[in-house]
């Protein structure tokens, strides 16, 4: 899979300046990410007290900046699989531009190891926030990372698009050993009709980033989602994803 739209993500920052935009709390990353990953995603140690208030112009958007942070300093699950994730998606490494072609948005979070503990209403509330980012990022392929972050965005971007999904599919994404099972499904669609996400594909990845603990997982999880990416892309109506 190459998008020439890559490079010109990469050679607009290069050669433009910064432009005048935020992004909220708990969103970061390249402010053209070509691949915007979705989430609640889990943080740290759970806190105890009153939940804050999100800051909507508290986030990180970067410009002509890699975006290294996950890769080393957030939990060990991210640190195993998330540049894994970003480089197989994206087709280049790091080295490449990889680093300045993703980003992450959040409907909401909790500090919390567990990203089940967002509360339903909270991420609703942050639908306005992920939108924003996704209308002005204008992303190729947005990569949800567990079922409520997959529901909630299409269940919002049906209200706006068309959103075309593969009639049949054939998956076996082993997860680990025999004993611990595989993936046999992926979500996915493309969007189409008017508006800044036209073209644009959602993949939900097979495992939270942060519950991905090998190397080996993380690339076959990556792999997938690049797979189905691509056949979308093409226009199939079957998905077939197996042990990739």
């Amino acid at each position: 899979m190459t998008d020439p739209e890559i490079e010109s993500r990469l050679t607009r920052m290069s050669r433009e300046g910064r432009p005048n935009q935020t992004w909220p709390e708990g969103c970061y990353g390249s402010m053209i990410s070509w691949l915007l990953f979705v989430g609640p995603s889990p943080g740290g140690r759970a806190e105890t007290g009153a939940v804050k208030s999100r800051n909507e112009d508290g986030g990180e958007a970067l410009w002509n900046k890699d975006f290294l942070e996950p890769f080393s300093k957030w939990s060990g699950g991210f640190t195993t699989s998330l540049q894994v994730l970003v480089e197989t998606i994206v087709g280049r490494s790091v080295e490449q531009g990889a680093g300045r072609l993703y980003g992450v948005a959040n409907f909401d979070w909790v500090q919390n190891p567990d990203c089940t503990r967002v509360p339903e209403e909270r991420m609703k509330a942050g639908v306005p926030h992920v939108l924003r980012v996704l209308d002005q990022a204008r992303p190729k392929v947005i990569v949800t990372l567990e079922e409520r972050a997959h529901d909630l965005l299409e269940g919002t971007l049906c209200e706006r698009y068309q959103l075309p999904k593969p009639e049949t599919q054939k998956v076996f994404i082993r997860i680990g050993t025999p004993r611990q099972g595989a993936h046999r499904a992926m979500r996915a669609f493309g969007i189409s009709g008017a508006g800044p996400l036209s073209g644009s594909i959602v993949v939900k990845s097979p495992q939270h980033p942060a519950h991905i603990f090998t190397r080996d997982y993380a690339i076959r999880c990556a792999r997938a989602v690049r797979a189905v990416v691509e056949q979308i892309a093409a226009g199939a109506t079957e998905l077939s994803v197996q042990e990739l």
